[in-house]
């Protein structure tokens, strides 16, 4: 069952927390970027189709909900920190789909929100992946079920949006937003859920991408290429 989608804010476009453009808000509304997707059909390839989609911030962890209904099992987990240098880039096979939606549905706010974070999930029929960037990178073998969600969201299809990786902007983890008095005052309120959460166990909020790793037996990715040093800087 595909997951309802939340209502779409008319003519608002939510960035993560976690970006901002630069001399912007982390969190802002911002008027440059619109949802939508591109495809492109791939040949000599495990998959046929390349999906490029963007999504609002409140929307994105719904659809990468909805998209992962097309998962099959066993599947497998991954998640890349950029921060580190070299980046650090894990991943578990063999599971089952519901291990791997358990424990991102646990972190959904963090994995959304840090902007050196990225994460997806993978199986024979679909690959979905969150980016640092926040846009979603979809390999799949059926174009059909893709294209059903995107139209229940409402994401259009192109013209090619303009998107943050293309202009100058900033990555802040998820620490700064809640610890640095400089990012803090140049930052959207943040929702007090995760203000209680984060003051109840700061060191396991910031680290939560330990407890994704071991709760889903992560190794690392040993063929992982650590991706080209663009705009990725902390606030």
């Amino acid at each position: 069952m595909i997951l309802r989608p939340p209502p779409k804010r008319k003519n608002k476009f939510l960035l993560p927390f976690g970006l901002s453009l630069e001399g912007g808000r982390c969190g802002a509304a911002v008027r440059e970027f619109s949802e939508c997707y591109l495809v492109e059909g791939i040949k000599n390839a495990p998959y046929d189709y390349h999906f490029f989609i963007t999504a609002s911030r409140e929307r994105m962890f719904p659809l990468f909900m909805a998209l992962s209904e097309f998962v099959g099992e066993p599947c497998a987990g991954f998640l890349v920190h950029h921060l580190p240098r070299p980046e650090m880039a894990f991943v578990s096979e063999g599971l089952t789909k519901g291990e791997v939606l358990d424990a991102f549905t646990r972190h959904s706010f963090q994995l959304v929100n840090d902007g050196f974070v990225s994460f997806g999930i993978s199986s024979g029929e679909i690959e979905i992946a969150v980016e640092d960037h926040k846009n979603f990178t979809v390999f799949c073998k059926s174009s059909r079920q893709i294209l059903r969600v995107l139209e229940e969201y409402g994401i259009p299809m192109g013209p090619k949006s303009k998107w943050i990786n293309i202009v100058e902007h900033v990555h802040i983890p998820i620490n700064l937003l809640f610890e640095d008095a400089r990012v803090k005052s140049a930052c959207e309120p943040m929702p007090r859920e995760e203000i209680e959460k984060f003051n109840s166990d700061p060191e396991g909020y910031k680290k939560f991408y330990v407890d994704i790793i071991l709760r889903l037996r992560m190794g690392f990715m040993e063929e992982y290429k650590p991706s080209p040093q663009s705009h990725v800087h902390p606030g």
